[in-house]
């Protein structure tokens, strides 16, 4: 709700064409005529805690994880277990890190090739990784 009370408040004149990959804060930002430093700060700062809340809680699932494989008997098992967490701590990491950089990296309206870019692998790459993780 904040950051949807934040993008009201700014102004929006001339070309109402979002030229963007999905709509998303930072693209419908870009469209904005007036100055969008402080919605940037409001989504900076929400994002950033809710990232660094949502990594603590996947890190401390993982030691719980990690303390359970470890007590497993078999060496076969063991190896299965560690690399389905490698695969998908390698997908968490490139989600997260697409995210911390969409969010948390205030953007300016030259910058609009790389928050596509990056809201493109957030679309397409993550989905392509999941065959990969429930293979491992």
């Amino acid at each position: 709700m904040t950051l949807t009370y934040s993008l009201v408040g700014l102004s929006y004149c001339g070309s109402n064409i979002i030229n963007h990959f999905v709509y998303e804060y930072s693209a419908i930002l870009s469209v904005s005529s007036s100055d969008p430093s402080f919605s940037q700060m409001v989504c900076f700062i929400i994002s950033t805690f809710s990232e660094a809340c949502n990594l603590l809680i996947i890190m401390a699932s993982y030691v719980f994880i990690v303390a359970t494989v470890i007590r497993m008997p078999s060496n076969g098992d063991l190896h299965k277990a560690f690399s389905t967490c490698t695969s998908h701590m390698t997908a968490i990491s490139i989600f997260h890190g697409i995210i911390l950089l969409l969010y948390s990296v205030p953007h300016d309206k030259s910058s609009w090739l790389l928050v596509k870019v990056e809201s493109a692998l957030n679309a397409v790459m993550i989905p392509m990784l999941n065959p990969l993780i429930t293979k491992m």
